[in-house]
């Protein structure tokens, strides 16, 4: 199995909210039209290459592009290529990955054995592409010619009379030549004139860093997800209750649904909902990613209940409010409603592409200032958490709820959110 990347305790207790960094290089049609990124590790916004072992580099391109940064922001909607050394091109990760526009690049020291070619090969049937990365000769691309779709040259290392060769060799196969490490207008016009129909290199653009933002998963409602993976089948109601003890991993559960394409009809109105979205093979797939990059330091306990009481007090609103049927959006609100302070972001990066109903949005970005009765239920948790008293009774009206309610129901937050946290400790 592919290993987890693991932290030493003393780590976990200082970790909070973190920045984390993908750059990204385009790669250019012969027209010099963007046509795909290819997506690189870099640590805490290094523009250089990280000298970190190929496993541990590609685990946080994957979980930090699908989890914390999103696809979205990455790429848009064109086609990522990421490196895979052999662990982990023969374990469940490239999986992982949307299918339709993901590249699967076979670094230049996989042996290419019976084994590999068969990864491949299951791959393209699965929905991927494949890519042979840094090629310097045609001996590797014999055995996969009618298995992987690119073939990267890498004209430093290959050299003119090579990259030229490869072309020859390549003309009457089902693949695309793709140079790279193309540095001056001469050598782009070379690799243009032999048939070459992809360029990547600093003569087009350097790797630019794209950041995003990730933080703690509360430590036991991480380590009851993690273990479901030892489950044969998994029990989705235990799922749900972590899920909804827990905003951090809510969170990237809703950046992974959207950062993996699924044909959703809707938005996304409950963390059941989500979960019945990716089914138990992608559900499994997500408790995976988040394995690799596991924060869960405890330095946002005081945010995290902030938002559980905030959650449920939303929910207990929503029938008396008219607005029962949508309780558990009303949930899903209040639980991702803090998340902004935690990571460091605003609000509008935060829910960004995470398939929320437009109300749900526009309140969160507003703060509850958003004039609609969701805007005019969430500015009355607030009062409540601040004890503005005064403020209450404006609010309760056009809601129509009764004073006494309204103290009730927080008041049941309020025992329901010490009960999560005991349950969970």
């Amino acid at each position: 199995m592919t290993r987890l990347v693991r932290r030493s305790e003393a780590a976990e207790e200082t970790e909070e909210a973190v920045s984390v960094f993908i750059a990204r290089q385009p790669i250019l049609t012969a027209g010099r039209k963007l046509y795909a990124f290819e997506l690189l590790y870099r640590a805490r916004g290094s523009g250089a290459f990280d000298a970190a072992d190929g496993n541990h580099a590609t685990e946080q391109v994957i979980a930090n592009g699908l989890t914390s940064i999103g696809l979205s922001k990455l790429a848009g909607n064109r086609p990522v290529f990421v490196n895979f050394p052999r662990e982990l091109l023969l374990g469940s990760l490239p999986f992982s990955l949307p299918k339709g526009r993901t590249v699967i690049e076979v670094l230049e020291d996989v042996a290419l054995d019976v084994e590999v070619i068969e990864r491949c090969r299951e791959l393209r049937e699965a929905g991927y592409e494949v890519a042979l990365d840094d090629v310097e000769d045609c001996s590797r691309i014999g055995p996969m010619a009618n298995v992987v779709r690119y073939v990267k040259v890498d004209l430093r290392l290959a050299g003119r009379e090579r990259a030229a060769e490869i072309a020859r060799f390549c003309a009457g196969l089902p693949v695309w030549l793709l140079a790279e490490k193309v540095e001056s207008r001469d050598e782009f016009q070379f690799a243009r004139a032999l048939g070459y129909k992809l360029f990547q290199g600093y003569y087009f653009d350097r790797p630019e860093v794209v950041s995003g933002h990730s933080f703690a998963p509360m430590k036991a409602s991480f380590t009851e997800m993690q273990r479901e993976l030892e489950r044969e089948d998994l029990d989705f109601s235990k799922l749900e209750k972590a899920l909804r003890a827990d905003p951090a991993m809510t969170h990237r559960l809703l950046r992974y649904l959207n950062s993996a394409s699924f044909a959703m009809a809707g938005p996304v109105t409950s963390v059941h909902q989500a979960m019945v979205l990716l089914g138990e093979t992608e559900l499994r797939r997500w408790l995976f990613l988040v394995g690799l990059t596991k924060l869960a330091g405890p330095g946002n306990e005081g945010a995290v209940r902030a938002s559980l009481l905030r959650a449920r007090y939303c929910e207990l609103l929503a029938p008396r409010a008219g607005l029962g049927a949508r309780g558990p959006e009303l949930f899903l609100m209040g639980l991702l409603s803090v998340l902004g302070a935690m990571l460091g972001a605003t609000m509008e990066e935060t829910v960004s592409g995470l398939g929320l109903s437009v109300d749900v949005s526009e309140t969160l970005i507003g703060d509850g200032k958003a004039s609609s009765r969701l805007g005019t239920l969430y500015a009355l948790a607030r009062a409540y958490e601040r004890g503005e008293w005064e403020v209450a009774p404006r609010l309760l009206r056009p809601l129509g709820i009764e004073e006494d309610e309204a103290t009730a129901c927080y008041g049941e937050a309020a025992e329901w959110t010490e009960q999560v946290f005991a349950s969970l400790g």
